[in-house]
C-alpha cells in the first residue's frame, strides 16, 4: 500500500491560483510560500533575504530570529521592508 497523495485530488475549482509578481521569470519562487534560510556565520544569508525581499516584493509576513538585531544588515533589511510597506502601503 502506498500513501495518497490527496493534494492531487482536489478539485481545480478550489485551489487557489498562485500570486505572481513582476521578477518571477527570474526569481521563480511561487507566493505564497515558506522558506527558512540556515547557515554559518557570514554565509550570506541575510544578503539571500534581502535579494527576495526587494525582488519578490509580496510578503505579508517576514519572520527574523538573530542573536544580534543591531547588526548595520538588519537595519538595512528592516529599512528595505519598511520601504515595501510604504509603497505598497501593507503591514508586513
Amino acid at each position: 500500500m502506498h500513501p495518497r497523495n490527496y493534494y492531487s485530488q482536489i478539485p481545480k475549482r478550489l485551489v487557489e491560483r498562485k500570486q505572481t509578481y513582476k521578477n518571477y521569470s527570474k526569481v521563480k519562487i511561487e507566493v505564497p510560500c515558506f522558506g527558512l534560510i540556515v547557515g554559518a556565520t557570514a554565509a550570506g544569508k541575510t544578503n539571500s533575504l534581502l535579494f527576495l525581499v526587494e525582488q519578490i516584493a509580496a510578503w505579508n509576513k517576514i519572520f527574523l530570529f538573530t542573536k544580534q538585531p543591531n547588526e548595520p544588515l538588519y537595519k538595512y533589511l528592516t529599512d528595505c521592508i519598511n520601504k515595501v510597506e510604504n509603497k505598497h502601503k501593507v503591514k508586513v
